[in-house]
Parts: C-alpha cells; sequence; structure tokens
C-alpha cells in the first residue's frame, strides 16, 4: 500500500475523450516529480551483481561531481609544498 500512496494526488481530467493529451499531461506530471525515473530501471530483470555496479558507478559520479563543484582544500597533514610533515 505504502508504494501506491504517491500516485493518489495525480489526477488528470479527461475532456471530450482526449486520452492522448491527458496521457501527455499525466506523463509530464510525473517527469516533473520524478516517479518515472524510479519505475523505469525496474521495468526489466536486473542481476543484483549488476544493479550494485550501477548503483557503485552512479555514487561515484555523484561525488566526482561534487568535488569538482567543491574549492580546493589542503590536507590537514600536508604542508603547503605538499611533502608530507615528518613526525
Amino acid at each position: 500500500m505504502a508504494k501506491h500512496l504517491k500516485f493518489i494526488a495525480r489526477t488528470v481530467m479527461v475532456w471530450e475523450r482526449n486520452m492522448e493529451g491527458a496521457y501527455r499531461t499525466l506523463s509530464r506530471i510525473l517527469t516533473m516529480d520524478r516517479l518515472i525515473e524510479g519505475t523505469k530501471p525496474r521495468q526489466y530483470y536486473e542481476k543484483p551483481c549488476r544493479r550494485q555496479q550501477g548503483k557503485a558507478t552512479k555514487e561515484l559520479g555523484q561525488n566526482t561531481a561534487d568535488l569538482a563543484k567543491s574549492p580546493l582544500t589542503l590536507h590537514p597533514i600536508l604542508n603547503w609544498e605538499g611533502k608530507s610533515l615528518s613526525f
């Protein structure tokens, strides 16, 4: 039941049997709410190992994008020349 609650508020009125227009409107609403993106990958069976590989690749891409956006910071153990400090 919990999986279907997110579809309750998505209602499209059909005027004069215009099913194509109503379908386009509903598709646009679901795409804007990012609900279709979650259901499309599950349309076909995917092996668990391939699913984990895809998830890891997606996370790596997101982390790389976040690092590219962040300003350059120095590592706390490294000094200004980039050489490690001797203890």
